[in-house]
């Protein structure tokens, strides 16, 4: 059996990273940012871009991060970002190959990212993250992308959870202060959850996300599909 949480954000990445083969110029670029407690629903090797995690900006390392080569060069268009995990498209990425956070003036990685990225998808994203953003904690490289990000740039999120917890009078008000903020809501849909229940709170189908995702970008980075 394979879970929902394992399979999807996964199809997802995939789907976006076909786009770089068909995108205008090829200047599109994907990269996932992920949880450390989502690492628990998939396995690293299975996602073909750039992944970033806690570590990335908090630890040293000579290597950069687990995917790709360090770099510092910031991409001209187009930038996804992700998560399960968050998604990046654009150009070059941003890379901890460099010491991060020992004196002023080093580079910041979540900072880099939101530089990077024009486009920001949260998907899924969970009750506990969207409690986390709607409140303004920054707990961690995702939501520091999050609470640093350009409001000027699209972030979209695809809300999912058990639907006890979609239904809970505090999600509605959460999701209400994301819209507030000027983020894009993907709803959710009423299927067979990983648990067994039936109801409202399952991530939107992966085709939705994707051609949300191509929809906004055409809009917003003149993006378009060869």
């Amino acid at each position: 059996m394979v879970m929902l949480a394992e399979n999807r954000p996964r199809r997802i990445v995939q789907e976006l990273h076909r786009l770089k083969q068909g995108a205008n110029s090829g200047k599109l670029e994907v990269a996932v940012v992920t949880t450390e407690r989502a690492k628990h629903f998939y396995s690293p090797q299975d996602i073909p871009v750039t992944l970033y995690s806690d570590k990335d900006e908090w630890e040293v390392s000579a290597g950069g991060p687990q995917g790709g080569a360090p770099s510092c060069v910031y991409p001209q268009d187009r930038t996804v970002l992700l998560q399960p995990i968050v998604l990046v498209a654009g150009t070059d990425r941003p890379g901890s190959g460099q010491q991060m956070w020992k004196c002023r003036s080093d580079p910041v990685l979540h900072i880099d990212l939101r530089r990077w990225a024009d486009l920001m998808l949260v998907a899924p994203l969970d009750a506990n993250t969207l409690g986390k953003v709607a409140s303004g904690i920054c707990d961690n490289l995702l939501t520091c992308v999050i609470r640093a990000w350009d409001r000027r740039k699209p972030l979209l999120f695809c809300p999912a959870m058990n639907t006890a917890m979609w239904e809970h009078p505090l999600t509605s008000q959460q999701v209400g202060q994301l819209q507030a903020f000027g983020y894009i809501e993907i709803p959710c849909v009423a299927k067979k959850l990983v648990c067994g229940d039936q109801g409202l709170g399952a991530m939107a189908e992966v085709d939705t996300i994707v051609d949300t995702v191509k929809e906004v970008l055409s809009q917003h980075a003149g993006f378009q599909q060869s």
